[in-house]
C-alpha cells in the first residue's frame, strides 16, 4: 500500500509529494529459524547478502568474522555484480575541508553517517570530485595525486603522475559496468618556457596509462565535473554561453552555441535518459519569481521549459534565502537534490521523469553550511 501523500500542483503539471510510510512493527515479521540459518552453504548466504541494501549489509558486517570478510571473496564480489543498482546517493559536505559529509539515500529517504575519507588513503579530498559506478575520484593536494576509491569498501588507489600537466583537478569520470575498467579525465595548466597553455589528459585503468588530448577551449569550466550523456562529457560554461563537450570516442573538444534566457540564474547541468536539463532560477521583473525545468533539444540546441516548481513550494523553499543566494543542483539518473546554499534551508528531491517534487528529511548537519555536493551509485563490486 502507498503511504505517501501526493499535491497536485497544476501549472506546469508538476507534483509534490510527501512521503508518509512508517516501517511494519516488530510482531510483523517472521522469525527465521537459526539452525536452518547456519546449514545453508556459504555460496547461498553470499547470494542472499549480497541483495540486502547497502546499509543493512555495512552493519551486518559487524556480526561476525566471515560476514566480515566477505568484501575479499571474489564470490560474494560476482553475486554483487548481478545485483542490479539501488539507486543513487547524494553526499553534502559542510566545510572546505572535505572531511565531513552527509549522505542522502533516496531509496530509503534517510541520510546515513557514511565517511567519505580513508584513514590509509593518501591525501584529503581536495577541490571536487568526480565519481562513477560505484568509484570516486578526487586530487590529493598533499601529495599532488590523483587518488581513486571505493568509499564503501575502503579500497584505494593513486594513480600515475600525469604526462603533462602540473596544476589540475579532476572533471569527468566514466566507467565500463561489463569490463569494470573506467577513464578519468583531468584538465589544467601546461606551463613550458614561460607559457601556459589549457590542456587534459585521460586516464585508461585498461593499461594504466595517460594520455594527451587536445588542448581545452577557451574559458573551460574546471567546476563542478562534467554530466556523462551519451559517451559524451558536458559542462556549462559562459563565454560563449552554452555547453563544452568532450567526445569519450573521438577524443575530441567542441564548444556548444546553446544560450539559456538572460534572466535564468544560478543554474544546475543534469541528464536524463539521454537528455540534458538545466534546473536554475528565472529571475525576470516583469514576472513572478520561479524555479525552473529547462530541456535542450538537440540538435537545434534551444532550450524548452518543461516544468516549474509549484507556487506553494517556491514559497517555501525560498522563505529565509537572501535576494542573491544561490542553489545548487546535483543530478543522476532521474534524480536531482536540490538544495539552497546557507544553514537550515530545505532541501528538496525533483524526479525528471515522473515531474514529482518531494520535501527532504532534515539534513543531520542542517546547521552547517553545506559548501558542496555530488553523487555516486554505491556499489560493492566496484573495483580501483
Amino acid at each position: 500500500m502507498d503511504n505517501s501523500e501526493r499535491f497536485e500542483a497544476g501549472e506546469g503539471g508538476s507534483s509534490y509529494e510527501l512521503d508518509t510510510t512508517s516501517p511494519l512493527p516488530p510482531d510483523e515479521y517472521d522469525d527465521l529459524d537459526a539452525d536452518r540459518w547456519s546449514s545453508l552453504p556459504p555460496h547461498l548466504i553470499e547470494k542472499i547478502l549480497a541483495w540486502l541494501p547497502i546499509p543493512s549489509f555495512l552493519r551486518f558486517r559487524t556480526v561476525c568474522k566471515t560476514w566480515n570478510k566477505l568484501l575479499q571473496s571474489p564470490g560474494f564480489l560476482r553475486e554483487c555484480y548481478d545485483v542490479p543498482s539501488q539507486g543513487p546517493w547524494f553526499l553534502m559536505f559542510k566545510n572546505d575541508h572535505y572531511r565531513e559529509a552527509a549522505t542522502y539515500n533516496p531509496s530509503l529517504d534517510c541520510w546515513h553517517p557514511i565517511p567519505l575519507l580513508i584513514a590509509s588513503a593518501p591525501g584529503q579530498i581536495s577541490f571536487h570530485v568526480a565519481a562513477a559506478g560505484g568509484l570516486l575520484c578526487y586530487y590529493a593536494a598533499e601529495c599532488d595525486s590523483v587518488v581513486v576509491c571505493n568509499p564503501l569498501t575502503r579500497c584505494w588507489r593513486k594513480l600515475p603522475p600525469t604526462l603533462r600537466i602540473q596544476f589540475f583537478q579532476p572533471v569527468g569520470m566514466v566507467i565500463d559496468r561489463a569490463t569494470q575498467q573506467y577513464k578519468v579525465v583531468v584538465a589544467g595548466i601546461w606551463a613550458t618556457y614561460g607559457a601556459c597553455y589549457p590542456t587534459a589528459e585521460v586516464f585508461d585503468s585498461s593499461t594504466n596509462t595517460w594520455t594527451i588530448t587536445s588542448n581545452t577551449p577557451p574559458n573551460f569550466p574546471l567546476h563542478p565535473p562534467g554530466i556523462l550523456c551519451n559517451d559524451t562529457l558536458y559542462w556549462r560554461c559562459h563565454e560563449p554561453h552554452g555547453l563544452t563537450t568532450y567526445d569519450l570516442r573521438s577524443h575530441s573538444w567542441s564548444q556548444l552555441h546553446a544560450p539559456l534566457p538572460s534572466s535564468f540564474e544560478s543554474y544546475g547541468l543534469v541528464q536524463s535518459r539521454g537528455t540534458i536539463f538545466v534546473i536554475g532560477r528565472l529571475e525576470d521583473p516583469t514576472a513572478a519569481k520561479s524555479i525552473s525545468i529547462l530541456k535542450l533539444h538537440q540538435p537545434r540546441l534551444v532550450w524548452e521549459e518543461v516544468d516549474r516548481m509549484p507556487p506553494g513550494l517556491l514559497e517555501e523553499f525560498l522563505k529565509d534565502a537572501a535576494n542573491d543566494a544561490y542553489f545548487r543542483c546535483i543530478g543522476h539518473s532521474d534524480l536531482v537534490l536540490i538544495s539552497m546554499c546557507g544553514r537550515n534551508m530545505p532541501q528538496l528531491l525533483y524526479d525528471l521523469a515522473r515531474r514529482v517534487w518531494r520535501r527532504l528529511p532534515r539534513c543531520p548537519m542542517a546547521e552547517h553550511r553545506m559548501v558542496d555536493g555530488f553523487s555516486f551509485e554505491p556499489r560493492l563490486d566496484a573495483s580501483v
